[in-house]
């Protein structure tokens, strides 16, 4: 406010007395614009001086009272009065600053509220010489308080009952206030999201579009009806709907947020109703359709276009457009149906063909009713569509194959016969089956004829019948299959049959079948007696003979290995790297360098050589080696036979040796090429043996769908029975010629990433593991030298083991895993599966040996085995580690 204008000596009284007025009015202005009234106490003489505001302000007459502290402590409301007076006399005592509030009440009753401040001036000496004070009015200030009070309280009180969220954030996003509801609905406390941000809160995926929409809101421009994602307390996910306004005068912004989290939902699970709707229209290629009988418009689902082909956006259909796609041969018999459905005779329910714009004919199955709104009278048809062309074509097929098994199944080369088990008496017997057995039909009217016809010898016949009952009464089916069996034909020669009897009990039926093995079970007494003729060999002769399989890659050592240099009577088997172990460290190149020109050079049907052999005893005999080499059409080596003679002591009798030795070859030439033949004819008849078995499953199938109406449940079962018998017979045949192929290959071997084998196995095996839900853990695998395609086929078998032998609901988990030996890739194959008793451990590595029924477990038996075999081609090992319940690890070795 500045000093009062100080008067100088030259001033005129007039002019002072001017000023002073000046200066009064000015202070009378400024009192009266602040509501403030100022006043004086003469600490010497106790006079009171008050302005003429303070008057107005206490509501009092200058000319009615005299200014005073009696007059001022009078007007001070008695609730305030006892500590404003206490307050003014320690102000007195002290000499401090004085500042107090209270409350007045004006002659009229008026309350009004006060604020006092005061100081005391003091003279030269430290003398109080007065009290200088102002009072300010500042009713219209605490009624606002009171009134900004009160608007706090409502809107605390909505805070806390809304069922609404109601956010009060500043001008940067943070929140100043929030409603109760939450606590309920975001699980924070009110206290937790205070001084929050709503970007602590918000969806990553929303974040952006909030951010626009706050900006908007921010430039004055009101907000509703904004949707977004929230993170709750526990992490979960609440749909909010927003209304938010800008307040320009505190710069606040109040948004409202509702809870639609159950709307979304909804809206989810109606959405993915209606996807799932169209998928399973799609997949039963079922559409729905309606027919508007006053004006013949059709609505057609989306799966109806897709049935009759045609785009919805180029095609509206009318009842006139869709009866021209119904094909010509099968519109009456529609309108027939049609037109009585809306009659009301009969619901629509028909079966015709329709062309396509593309040309192409279906077939379409109707079913339709018809509908009557009966307060508007409208007549509505509606109803479905179903593409039937698949089922049709089906029954035509199935009408074609009865017609192929009535033609053929008299030509079927499985004989089959079905007697009746209480009588013996023959109901049934194709041409195949007297064919085999050599008798005229009239021979098997009676199960004794028969028997008595082709067992001759009582003893024979009594065996087998006996046989055949016990199998029926112990209810195995194994117990009753045939295999070699010899019989006696009219004329009287001697065939070798195979066959298999399925009984049928409670159908008093016997389902037998037969096959010819004649052939094969004296190529296999050939080759068999080959084989111990090759034995026989190796044991006679003081020689040590050697046959190695080049494409398998193992080596048979004969006896003499064990008699001329001490190596263990059992070891018969070797790789070829462990030969060359033992050949001489000076002789080595040279013999290897021999091994390799003979086998490369397609002219050479065989090699000579001589080197030092280390015997068990760790000393080197002198051997004389001959070779014969067995060639492809190719002329490529694929199997090397020879024989070794210790010559240590008989150097001098080389000549005779050499003679000797040549004979020795031929005669093992012969014997390889004779094992060879063999080989290759066993391959072939096991091969032939496929197409009688595939002619059984065939005919039994056609038999089963063509006389389907004529036989029971027990009947279909019976068939069913024999179909499983050959189809297992088949796989047996099968697995036996995937066992004689591991190591039986022209694939050569090379280096490859073990890891992307077994992506390949991982491939194959793709839907058997999602099936099984199973875990497959992988870990670092190493590049080796291997066939490709053997290696897959052991992954293979070991996982398919793994993902099988599980107990019934668990999970099958399976690691593979691999470290490195000094000479050796060792790797494992572990799962967490049944597991294996300690006693089966290499039962389970021979060929055909099952530890489960094939109703718990299916499977030949021969998985492992061709396991073991693919592990020895590649001159490693192969050993399980297990315990029932408790899975099992399948360790083995592959040569670096």
């Amino acid at each position: 406010m500045g000093d009062f204008p100080k008067p100088t000596s030259n001033t005129s009284a007039s002019t002072r007395s001017d000023l002073l007025t000046d200066t009064v009015s000015r202070i009378r202005k400024i009192e009266a614009f602040g509501n403030i009234g100022h006043w004086e106490v003469d600490l010497t003489t106790g006079k009171n001086t008050w302005s003429d505001h303070l008057y107005r302000i206490l509501g009092l007459d200058a000319g009615d009272i005299t200014p005073g502290y009696e007059t001022a402590v009078a007007a001070i409301h008695p609730e305030d009065r006892p500590s404003a007076i206490e307050m003014f006399r320690r102000f007195k005592r002290s000499g401090a600053s004085f500042q107090i509030e209270n409350r007045i009440i004006r002659p009229s009753g008026e309350i009004r509220h006060l604020n006092s401040e005061a100081v005391v001036n003091y003279s030269a000496d430290g003398q109080p010489l007065r009290i200088f004070g102002v009072t300010k009015d500042i009713s219209d200030e605490k009624q606002k308080e009171a009134i900004l009070r009160k608007t706090d309280l409502q809107l605390e009180n909505i805070l806390n009952t809304t069922q609404d969220l109601i956010f009060l954030a500043d001008e940067d996003g943070y929140f100043l206030k929030v409603s109760k509801s939450c606590e309920k609905i975001l699980g924070y406390s009110q206290r937790e999201l205070i001084g929050k941000s709503f970007r602590d809160l918000i969806h990553p995926e929303d974040f952006e579009p909030t951010v626009d929409n706050r900006k908007q809101i921010m430039a004055g421009i009101p907000s509703a009806d904004f949707q977004n994602r929230y993170f709750k307390k526990n992490g979960s996910i609440v749909y909010l709907n927003w209304s938010a306004t800008l307040d320009k005068t505190s710069n606040i912004v109040f948004a409202v947020a509702r809870d639609i989290t159950f709307q979304k939902e909804e809206e989810g699970r109606f959405r993915e109703l209606i996807h799932r709707l169209s998928v399973a229209q799609k997949i039963g290629k079922l559409g729905y359709w309606e027919f508007d009988v006053q004006t013949e418009e059709i609505f057609w689902s989306d799966e109806v276009y897709n049935i009759w082909g045609i785009d919805q956006t180029k095609f509206r259909p009318n009842f006139e457009l869709f009866f021209g796609t119904i094909h010509p041969e099968d519109q009456a018999e529609f309108l027939i149906h049609h037109n009585n459905s809306v009659a009301g005779i009969a619901p629509l329910d028909a079966v015709h063909r329709i062309l396509l714009p593309s040309g192409e004919v279906k077939f379409v199955h109707e079913q339709g009713r018809f509908e009557v709104n009966l307060r508007t009278g409208a007549k509505r048809f509606q109803g479905t569509v179903q593409d039937v062309t698949k089922e049709k074509l089906a029954e035509k097929e199935l009408r074609e194959r009865n017609l192929f098994i009535e033609s053929t199944l008299k030509n079927l080369p499985l004989g089959i016969a079905v007697t009746k088990i209480s009588t013996g008496e023959a109901t049934y017997i194709n041409p195949a089956f007297w064919q085999v057995y050599g008798w005229a039909p009239a021979s098997f009217g009676h199960v004794d004829d028969f028997y008595n016809n082709v067992f001759p010898d009582p003893e024979v016949r009594n065996e087998i019948m006996q046989q055949i009952r016990a199998g029926i009464q112990s209810g195995d089916p194994s117990r009753l299959n045939w295999k070699n069996i010899a019989i006696t034909t009219q004329t009287g020669e001697e065939r070798i049959v195979s066959g298999k009897n399925i009984p049928h009990p409670e159908l008093d039926l016997l389902i037998s079948t037969v096959v010819d093995d004649t052939d094969r079970y004296w190529a296999e007494q050939a080759l068999r007696t080959s084989n111990d003729r090759f034995h026989l060999a190796t044991q006679a002769t003081s020689d040590a003979i050697w046959d190695w399989d080049i494409n398998k890659n193992f080596v048979f050592w004969g006896k003499g290995y064990h008699t001329l240099f001490g190596y263990p009577e059992e070891m018969n088997q070797v790789s070829p790297g462990f030969w060359e172990t033992k050949v001489h460290p000076d002789d080595l190149p040279r013999i290897r360098k021999s091994v390799s020109d003979s086998q490369n050079n397609k002219e050479a049907l065989g090699w000579t050589a001589e080197y030092r052999f280390l015997k068990t005893d760790g000393s080197y005999a002198f051997v004389a080696e001959n070779t014969v080499i067995l060639r492809d059409s190719q002329g490529l080596a694929v199997r090397t036979v020879g024989a070794i003679r210790d010559v240590t002591h008989t150097k001098l009798y080389e000549d005779s040796l050499k003679k000797l030795n040549s004979d020795l070859a031929a005669s093992n030439r012969e014997l390889a090429i004779s094992n060879k033949e063999l080989e290759q004819f066993a391959y072939v008849a096991s091969h032939d043996l496929q197409e009688p078995l595939r002619m059984i499953t065939s005919f039994l199938g056609l038999i089963e769908k063509r006389y389907a109406g004529q036989l029971d449940e027990r009947g279909l079962q019976y068939i069913n029975f024999a179909i499983d018998g050959a189809k297992r017979m088949k796989t047996i045949i099968l697995d036996l010629l995937e066992f004689s192929r591991v190591g039986n290959t022209s694939e050569s071997k090379k280096t490859t990433n073990t890891a992307s084998l077994l992506e390949e196995v991982l491939l194959l095996s793709k839907k058997s593991i999602t099936e099984k839900n199973a875990t497959i853990h992988i870990g670092p695998l190493p590049v080796i030298l291997c066939q490709g395609s053997a290696i897959i086929q052991l992954f293979q078998n070991l996982i398919s083991n793994g993902l099988k032998y599980q107990a019934p609901g668990n999970r099958p988990e399976i690691w593979i895993e691999a470290k490195e030996l000094e000479h050796h890739w060792q790797f494992s194959v572990r799962d967490n599966g049944i597991g294996i008793d300690p006693e089966f451990r290499q039962k389970i590595f021979i060929i055909f040996q099952r530890l489960h029924q094939k109703d718990q477990y299916s499977g030949s038996g021969i998985g492992l085995a061709i396991c073991k075999k693919i592990i020895e081609f590649h001159g490693g090992k192969i050993w399980v580690e297990s315990n029932p319940g408790q899975g099992s690890t399948f360790h083995f070795t592959i040569t670096k």
